[in-house]
């Protein structure tokens, strides 16, 4: 078989591997969740760890997720614990667009932490353009319940929308253990999650902002065990409660001058809790991380013709960690 297709110019000369994946393709595809959309990409691995609720990372060409810059209207999202970002915690419906660059994404004007990944990850924000209103409930197996509302507006020349979900699974799906010795049906335990997602926008003009909040509770399944499965519960319980604020803001004078303000505020909490008297195999700690991470960076571009682009950017970001073990020492970057 042969294929043939054109090369299709990306804006501003980008010379970057750039593939992208648009809203309406969301929809044909009948995508939810972010990770189902980036998985489609060439030369990406999705690694989800366990249980319907589990952590979901992004690596390309094996690169390792530490190295992949995940980023919502041009500003990182970030995790000052262990460098990875959970994409099963973004929803396609407030996006426009899934990108991914396998290197650096080469815009004229853009901040300094854009250029310090082996791979970059951008969602764009979808825009309104008319006023809606849309409300969702649905139900599915394993006692699956789920809720979605979205309202948008748009008014003299500015928009913006109002996004939220809340999920609810006890997750106890059946599976088959079957080995020389035995064949059995079991059903999967402590795989439940809880989780309600809100978040906002607000545009106009070259001015965007973005609000959000995740809390979730859920389950963190153990391993198999043969014929002793349901001796060893592996009770391990994780509680997140994620919030950020951002706004960017963009703007060209006299035709060759480009500047953009960022500015964005995070704060995360984490509970890691296997301090139940069901565990038989299982260290009993009952742990709580604290992330606070403050950024804001600056971008000027000067194009005096269009094949000639100088740019500079300062970015000033402050992260700090503490939790409540024994010893621990308080991060600070």
């Amino acid at each position: 078989a042969v294929v043939t297709a054109k090369t299709k110019p990306s804006p501003n000369l980008q010379s970057t591997p750039l593939q992208v994946m648009q809203q309406k393709d969301f929809a044909v595809l009948g995508m939810k969740e972010l990770h189902e959309a980036v998985k489609t990409f060439s030369g990406v691995q999705i690694k989800d760890y366990g249980g319907l609720g589990g952590l979901k990372t992004i690596n390309v060409r094996s690169l390792g997720a530490q190295h992949v810059g995940v980023y919502i209207d041009g500003i990182r999202i970030t995790n000052a614990q262990n460098g990875t970002v959970d994409l099963g915690k973004f929803s396609l419906s407030t996006l426009e667009s899934v990108s991914l660059f396998n290197a650096n994404k080469l815009d004229n004007c853009q901040s300094a932490s854009e250029y310090a990944s082996g791979a970059t990850v951008y969602m764009r924000t979808r825009r309104p353009t008319t006023d809606s209103l849309s409300v969702q409930l649905r139900y599915a197996s394993f006692s699956t319940w789920m809720a979605k509302m979205n309202v948008q507006f748009e008014r003299k020349g500015g928009s913006g929308f109002l996004d939220g979900e809340w999920t609810d699974s006890r997750g106890d799906y059946p599976f088959r253990y079957h080995s020389e010795y035995e064949d059995t049906i079991g059903r999967r335990s402590n795989s439940d999650i809880r989780y309600g997602r809100i978040e906002g926008a607000l545009f106009k003009g070259g001015f965007s902002s973005h609000i959000y909040y995740y809390d979730s509770e859920r389950g963190c399944p153990g391993g198999i065990v043969r014929r002793l499965s349901d001796k060893y519960v592996n009770v391990g319980r994780e509680w997140d409660r994620d919030f950020f604020m951002q706004a960017s803001y963009q703007t060209w004078f006299k035709e060759h001058h480009n500047i953009k303000l960022n500015a964005k505020y995070t704060n995360e909490y984490l509970r890691y809790c296997t301090d139940y008297p069901e565990n038989q195999n299982t260290a009993r700690v009952d742990n709580h991380y604290y992330q606070q991470d403050v950024y804001g960076a600056l971008c000027y571009a000067f194009t005096p013709w269009s094949w000639l682009s100088l740019s500079a950017s300062y970015d000033v970001r402050y992260s700090k960690l503490s939790a409540d073990l024994k010893k621990f020492d308080d991060v600070f970057r």
